[in-house]
């Protein structure tokens, strides 16, 4: 696989940064061809299509039989089972013993979260994606801000080109060859200031990389409604400010809390960017768990693998249960 043979080039001795970057090359190559084939395909009319202004429910008839064991079936294939496997090797004491109680303990769990040990990545990773999430939310505000308030201006029609390209490039291609750029760009040595080998590194890399999921969850939540607000609002002599503050971000608040939490969850589990950018001394959560595998500290790689696992799903099940309340809020 290319990907794997660009990771084996910048971190096996010896390394061999001109192959990796050729490598890198192909990929964005292949990346930004399928791109280009996905928007030639988009613009394209379709003839009688319709958007529904209202939920539809298809009910499945015969297909109900088949259905319901298929989806039961991928769903123990593809969680129920790989997560069982993780949590039984976070708490088996002798791997090739009996699964009993006497066999099974939580001692794994107290020393990921030591002080010392894998906490301390758990605290790194979240504070970094944290920070990351927050400023690639601001910089879509930002944008939805310019697009909301100016758009009979002849520059931003191409603006709004500029920043949906720039809001899905790092989808085109894998993150390695980003990862691979931004070494190659912010490691020159003709640089008088660079982030490299530094906590902003990896600031900067969770940033771009999360940017396109943050920007489409906001996006959507302001094209879940028109401009007629936006324009009854100017109309009554409220300024930019007021209608981005009374109106505009209200409306959007679940997809903004939204996108912000799925970039914090993206960066909190990136492995990438955190094992190749990071400076020696930052722990972090991805890369610790590589380097247990690799020091033979199953159980310990497992637990905070659990550990992370939950931690996602604790905030995604708050973050549906916000949403449907907003939506339950603005429908009374």
């Amino acid at each position: 696989m290319l990907v794997s043979e660009i990771y084996r080039n910048v971190t096996i001795d010896p390394l061999d940064f001109p192959r990796a970057s050729a490598f890198a090359s192909v990929l964005l190559g292949m990346g930004v061809t399928v791109w280009g084939l996905q928007q030639w395909v988009a613009r394209r009319e379709v003839p009688l299509g319709a958007r529904t202004g209202r939920r539809v429910l298809v009910r499945g008839g015969r297909w109900r039989l088949v259905g319901y064991p298929w989806i039961s079936a991928v769903l123990v294939l593809s969680v129920l089972v790989p997560f069982t496997s993780v949590v039984l090797g976070a708490m088996t004491v002798l791997r090739s013993g009996p699964l009993s109680l006497d066999n099974l303990t939580f001692d794994y769990f107290g020393r990921v979260l030591h002080t010392g040990h894998g906490l301390e990545a758990l605290e790194n990773s979240a504070v970094l994606s944290a920070v990351a999430a927050t400023v690639a939310t601001v910089f879509t505000l930002v944008y939805v801000a310019v697009m909301s308030t100016g758009r009979r201006r002849p520059a931003m029609p191409g603006l709004r080109r500029v920043v949906d390209l720039l809001g899905v490039a790092p989808d085109t291609v894998p993150t390695i060859v980003l990862v691979i750029g931004f070494i190659f760009l912010w490691n020159a040595p003709w640089l008088p200031v660079t982030p490299y080998n530094s906590v902003w590194m990896i600031v900067l890399a969770y940033t771009v990389i999360m940017l396109p999921l943050v920007l489409q969850s906001i996006k959507s939540s302001r094209t879940s409604f028109g401009d007629g607000l936006v324009e009854a609002s100017a109309a009554a002599g409220a300024s930019s400010w007021q209608t981005m503050r009374h109106i505009v971000v209200p409306l959007m608040a679940p997809g903004i809390v939204a996108g912000w939490l799925l970039g914090f969850l993206f960066g909190l589990r990136e492995v990438v960017a955190s094992s190749l950018l990071r400076p020696a001394s930052l722990e972090l959560v991805s890369p610790w768990i590589l380097s247990e595998f690799d020091q033979g500290n199953r159980p310990e790689a497992m637990a905070m693998t659990v550990v992370g696992v939950l931690t996602s799903t604790v905030v995604l099940v708050v973050l549906e249960w916000w949403r449907r309340r907003m939506q339950a809020a603005r429908s009374a």
